[in-house]
């Protein structure tokens, strides 16, 4: 066993591996654990000699008094190999989340596991592209847990155990959102205990030896962290960057909000260079990631590393309070669906662009099954679009089935929205994105809206609480009221994008035309080649196919590199 370690709390005396008292067990461990203190202060108790301050020497003692229940007392982001000598045991372990991932592979009854998948590559793991994954890519820009691109190599699922032993493994579950109760509590009540949550699990994450600040968007997520935080701190530096565009500029916001909280803020507009900064981008990747926020994420997270070594987000505001439009889109057509039955509007949708905006919300509009709908709305690329490259027939019900929803189907519409995307896409996409740019700059980002207790109560919440016609996430603005002026909140929300349509008809059209439209792209044995050049030709000639594009673009750049050697 080994770890490369980014020294964030007991710099000086923190190594790993970390032993029990007699060394038959073995642990390393990725992440952080924001109680240890706590926890370090029972195991004194009973007796456990604990000689540095870290939290990761507690974690062969935790499986001592509590076997395989132990993962259920840390709190915070954690990837954890454990090592039973005497019993020829291991477990891999990874956080209710999937903040930080573990990727394995048991080939020939030995096991090999590591944080990135390159690592396993270099353990000697082969490298056997697994094609079943092309639909899960396109349509939603990653691949779920427990797949990976390759036949022989898995994730271990978020919130979830797996364990190698006499040559096999098995996985169970300890968390899933599934299995948290709805809560009818009152709205003063959910305000006061929503606060104190949050403001909580802001508190633990301030915790550094190092030089800590926050990420500031402007929006209201961040914005609350970062209040609460100053709160906490009484001084606090904070980051954003912005684009030339204003349409992907929200730094203005992140501006106006660190001038009221007074905080030292870092700004910085940014002109990347499309060539140069995907270049770096798609060293760093060894999976197809089809999100180009991607890019503004690198930047963001190498601008703040000049400055500190720990940053606080805003991630989890939206899975976890509602916040999403696509929540409020899905929640309230479901009113129509009796109508949308009758498909009156099927020729038209057929007629738009399916990657537009219009194209989008009508795809979604003409589904009346809730979960469809949702589907449609978050895709990547169409469904049609992926079914005509992949030249098979999609199934739309594959596209939830590695959610393992079957057995449990929510009651409400927005709850059910929440986890799948709790399942899903947070792990898959922004988990992935937020961990592997910020580590490639040695930085670590710690994100309180995602502490599990402020999930499961955002969970629990009515749905009254979360979305009206209007707007979103209305606790957490309900909160963020007693720290920021309201007018400061109930703006429109930009996201963390790139003027991605235009780089391609720019900067980008040469890479695209010898990448995608070339006889000798990887893509040709897999995709439809026609097809992709219709799209490349289409999204040239002024209809925007970018989100197709760019996924395509990156899928292969990355089998360029890591299936073409």
């Amino acid at each position: 066993m080994g770890i490369a370690r980014l020294a964030i709390v007991d710099v000086k005396e923190g190594h790993q591996p970390c032993f029990s008292e007699n060394e038959d067990l073995i642990s390393v461990f990725n992440g952080e654990i924001y109680n240890f203190r706590e926890l370090r202060e029972l195991l004194l108790k009973k007796g456990h000699f604990l000689p540095s301050n870290s939290d990761s020497e507690l974690i062969p003692h935790l499986y001592e008094e509590f076997g395989e229940e132990f993962p259920k007392k840390l709190q915070g982001m954690f990837a954890i190999a454990l090592y039973v000598k005497s019993q020829e045991k291991l477990f891999l372990i990874r956080d209710r989340l999937g903040k930080k991932p573990i990727w394995f592979s048991n080939q020939d009854e030995s096991l090999y596991f590591c944080s990135e998948l390159k690592g396993l590559f270099s353990l000697g793991v082969k490298k056997s592209f697994d094609t079943s994954i092309l639909n899960e890519y396109l349509s939603n820009g990653y691949v779920n847990a427990p797949r990976s691109p390759f036949k022989n190599v898995e994730q271990v699922k978020p919130g979830s155990i797996v364990r190698f032993h006499n040559g096999s493994t098995t996985s169970v579950s300890y968390w899933r959102p599934e299995d948290i109760p709805e809560d009818p509590i009152s709205w003063n009540d959910a305000i006061e205990k929503g606060e104190e949550l949050i403001k909580s699990a802001v508190r633990e994450r301030l915790f550094s030896e190092r030089p800590l600040g926050v990420f500031l968007s402007g929006g209201v997520d961040s914005a609350l962290v970062a209040a609460m935080a100053v709160q906490e701190l009484g001084q606090l530096e904070t980051f954003s960057i912005g684009f030339d565009e204003s349409e992907y500029d929200e730094s203005n916001y992140a501006h106006e909000i660190s001038q009221f909280l007074k905080t030292k803020h870092h700004s910085k507009i940014v002109t990347p260079n499309p060539l140069l900064i995907l270049e770096e981008i798609t060293k760093m990747l060894d999976l197809p990631f089809a999100d180009s926020s991607i890019i503004p994420s690198f930047i963001l997270s190498k601008f703040a590393r000049e400055k500190v070594v720990v940053a606080l987000s805003g991630d989890g505001g939206d899975e976890a309070f509602g916040g999403y439009d696509r929540y409020r889109a899905n929640h309230y057509l479901s009113y129509l669906n009796p109508a949308i039955r009758l498909n009156p509007l099927k020729s038209l949708s057929s007629k738009l662009n399916a990657e537009s905006r219009k194209g989008k919300f009508l795809r979604g509009l003409i589904q009346s099954d809730s979960y469809l709908r949702y589907l449609e709305l978050q895709a990547n690329v169409p469904w049609q679009t992926v079914a005509k490259l992949t030249k098979s027939k999609f199934v739309i019900d594959d596209a939830v089935a590695f959610l393992d929803l079957s057995s449990s189907r929510p009651s409400s519409d927005i709850r059910s929205m929440q986890i799948l995307d709790l399942k899903g896409y947070l792990p898959g996409d922004l988990l992935y994105k937020v961990d592997i740019t910020s580590m490639a700059n040695g930085l670590e980002v710690r994100s309180p809206l995602l502490d599990f207790r402020v999930v499961e109560f955002g969970l629990s919440l009515p749905e009254k609480y979360k979305v009206n016609p209007k707007l979103n996430k209305l606790l957490l603005r309900e909160i963020l009221k007693k720290y920021i002026p309201e007018k400061m909140i109930n703006r429109p929300k930009k996201g963390f994008a790139i003027p991605r349509a235009s780089w391609i008809r720019g900067e980008l059209r040469p890479l695209i035309m010898e990448t995608l439209v070339t006889n000798h792209a990887w893509l040709n044995v897999h995709l439809d080649q026609k097809e992709i050049s219709r799209i490349v030709k289409r999204h040239m000639d002024g209809i925007n196919h970018d989100a197709t594009i760019w996924s395509l673009l990156m899928l292969e750049l990355w089998a360029q590199k890591w299936l073409c050697d």
